[in-house]
């Protein structure tokens, strides 16, 4: 499919849009030709995710009991000891 997409990008680009007779037209064409891959894979995946059902990612079982979670959120050197000593506890 993203081979598909890519070919058709590509030579709808190089009928409309390319001088076959200009140097900077031609390095333009190439250019394009990597940019119109990138854009094939995107699209194909958005194309296939329309159609084709979501993809069920595994779950894990209920924890047993809530384990003790202690969340320090620190920005440049402003980390005070004290606070870490009591997050040990």
């Amino acid at each position: 499919m993203v081979f598909g997409i890519w070919i058709t990008t590509v030579l709808a680009f190089g009928a409309i849009a390319v001088n076959w007779y200009l140097h900077v037209s031609l390095a333009q064409f190439v250019l394009m030709v990597l940019f119109l891959f990138s854009f094939a894979f995107v699209f194909s995946k958005r194309l296939l995710s329309l159609f084709l059902p979501p993809y069920q990612l595994p779950v894990l079982d209920r924890l047993a009991h809530q384990p003790k979670v202690a969340v320090l959120y620190a920005t440049m050197n402003d980390v005070v000891p004290a606070c870490v000593r009591a997050i040990r506890q």
